[in-house]
């Protein structure tokens, strides 16, 4: 069972409502004021963070060099729900791949509750979707792909390599989505780490790239992925390009 810890400046009626909508769905939460000094032993218990930003986001400085220092320190993930300045703000302190995802106020609890059990789980259920991981380093981008696709596809997200393999170790999916050029680890590293384990060496991965220059996609084509697709794709031609290739693996 996952534990979520909701931070933010009160524990407002949207916080309860958001906190009563994950607690439904079989997670359990805990709440803390970032104005509390004494939130620690909250935030090592929770195994992620939902940080609900608010106008009063810039008071909380200390905290938000606290929270940085403890999601660097163990890998934590945050999930961000306010408006996009607020994000803005945000992310001068918590580097943006600690960052899972974001989303925009007024929140839709459902959605956002149906996301974050797929982001959190590789359970398969709405009649055997296929599971999609998409790991790009770009949060607007990651955001923008599984809109086009979670009504086709369970759609799981990932910030960089070391999370993309951290959310397979205890979860299945059918494709990866891998964005070719991030940094630290670009995508013919994270393919490498990914086909040297048995776990994940038979996952196919189709690369996302930005450049069709030749030499680009020589490089991608001799790591010998699925496939590879231009990130300046639209969201209909994505959907041709999935369906065809799940539709090929299906009759070989």
């Amino acid at each position: 069972m996952k534990k979520f810890l909701i931070i933010s400046t009160r524990d407002s009626f949207l916080i309860k409502g958001l906190s009563v909508k994950l607690e439904q769905s079989g997670f359990t939460t805990d709440f803390v004021s970032s104005s509390d000094e004494y939130a620690d032993d909250k935030l090592e218990d929770a195994e992620y963070y939902i940080y609900y930003m608010d106008s009063d986001i810039k008071e909380a400085t200390d905290f938000l060099v606290h929270l940085a220092e403890i999601v660097k320190k163990s890998g934590k993930m945050v999930i961000l729900i306010g408006r996009k300045e607020e994000r803005d703000f945000m992310i001068q302190y918590i580097p943006e791949e600690f960052v899972m995802s974001f989303y925009e106020r007024p929140l839709d609890m459902d959605v956002f509750v149906r996301d974050i059990m797929m982001e959190t789980s590789g359970d398969r259920n709405e009649g055997e979707k296929k599971v999609i991981l998409v790991v790009d380093d770009d949060m607007e981008y990651r955001q923008l792909i599984r809109g086009w696709l979670k009504a086709d596809y369970h759609v799981a997200l990932a910030n960089s390599g070391v999370q993309a393999i951290t959310w397979l170790a205890k979860n299945a999916c059918d494709l990866i989505l891998l964005d070719y050029a991030m940094p630290v680890a670009d995508g013919s590293k994270i393919l490498q780490m990914l086909r040297s384990d048995d776990v994940t060496k038979d996952i196919p991965v189709i690369f996302l790239t930005g450049k069709n220059d030749k030499e680009t996609v020589m490089q991608v084509i001799d790591l010998k992925p699925a496939d590879y697709l231009l990130k300046t794709i639209g969201k209909k031609e994505l959907l041709q390009k999935l369906d065809t290739f799940f539709a090929a693996r299906e009759e070989a």
